[in-house]
């Protein structure tokens, strides 16, 4: 997330030029006009979900300087517009298919690390697993791996993205194949 504010921060600084920006300057058209600057940005192609982040972002900080600044019980209304409201989000585009054939699993498999200057399987082993537990998350992973025994035969988790958004907790349970065991094992040491 602190990468969205580095990269947002210099985009403003980019598209503006100009040392200061206030409240003043930010109207719907500075906001239209930097979110094409971002979809078009020559530097970095991004897409309209990363683009809807960083205005998301910007209204966020806009908010919170109106909350600082403005005081409505006495009046004095320093930051009188929204430059957010009736804002329609960018429609997402379609998503890139980032299936991988069965070719490249098995490159990924069958890897030997030591041509590669390591002798660490942790990034081997942890896709491996990911892909056996049907996308598992690296936190989830973390969190949970060393409540795995031998007996074990079943993954039962509450899902840590989206934990607290669902009546369920987000409550996941994934069998354990019997593949998964050497890697459950290096991943553990």
């Amino acid at each position: 997330f602190f990468f969205f504010f580095i990269f947002f921060f210099s985009s403003i600084k980019q598209y503006h030029r100009q040392k200061v920006l206030t409240p003043l300057e930010i109207t719907d058209f500075f906001v239209t006009r930097f979110e094409l600057f971002l979809l078009h940005s020559k530097e970095r192609e991004l897409s309209k979900s990363t683009v809807n982040i960083y205005i998301q972002l910007f209204k966020k900080m806009f908010n919170e300087m109106k909350r600082k600044y403005n005081n409505d019980a006495i009046g004095d209304i320093k930051i009188p517009h929204d430059p957010f409201a009736g804002r329609i989000r960018l429609k997402r585009s379609k998503p890139k298919d980032k299936s991988l054939d069965i070719k490249t699993i098995r490159k990924i498999r069958d890897i030997d690390p030591k041509i590669h200057k390591t002798n660490k399987h942790i990034g081997q082993d942890c896709f491996m697993f990911i892909f056996m537990m049907l996308g598992i998350n690296l936190k989830d992973i973390y969190d949970n791996i060393l409540s795995i025994t031998p007996e074990t035969q079943r993954m039962e988790y509450n899902r840590s993205k989206t934990q607290g958004r669902r009546v369920d907790e987000a409550f996941i349970s994934v069998k354990i194949p019997d593949e998964a065991r050497p890697y459950i094992c290096r991943i553990q040491e």
